[in-house]
């Protein structure tokens, strides 16, 4: 048997079975406390995508997203504007998405949340958090 400390010799003793419960859990909760933070960003992602935009198909199969109530060649002028000045899908992009389009709200919160030093520090918070409370977890006092 192999353990997270090298070969087991039928005897492990008890702080390293901590030690191993304790990397564990520090383990799962920074990829549940990941797993939240890129799951509350992509939920928003796609329930935008879902209520305030309509899907379109070209001859070669792309698919295009079209703002509900916009036609292609006018979300397409606007896009090509909106992204000279800004940048392809930038932080500065989604943050100066005008009020016209629908949903630009949740762009301007995921320009925030999900994109630039804010984004990082946001993801790095989450995963700490999550690693501190599954360490945190296997520690409390009479519930070994």
């Amino acid at each position: 048997m192999i353990s997270a400390f090298g070969v087991d010799h039928g005897f492990i003793s008890k702080a390293d079975r901590q030690k191993e419960k304790d990397v564990a859990a520090i383990a799962g909760g920074a990829v549940a406390g990941q797993g939240v933070y890129q799951g509350a960003g992509y939920g928003l992602k796609h329930y935008n995508q879902k209520t305030n935009f309509n899907r379109f198909k070209n001859s070669k199969g792309k698919e295009y997203l079209v703002p509900k109530g916009w036609s292609r060649s006018k979300y397409d002028r606007f896009n090509s504007v909106h992204t000279a000045k800004y940048g392809n899908r930038t932080a500065k992009y989604m943050r100066k998405m005008p009020k016209e389009v629908p949903g630009s709200n949740i762009f301007h919160i995921l320009g925030y949340t999900h994109r630039g030093k804010t984004g990082v520090a946001l993801g790095t918070a989450a995963t700490v958090g999550g690693a501190a409370t599954g360490y945190s977890l296997t520690h409390k006092k009479g519930k070994q």
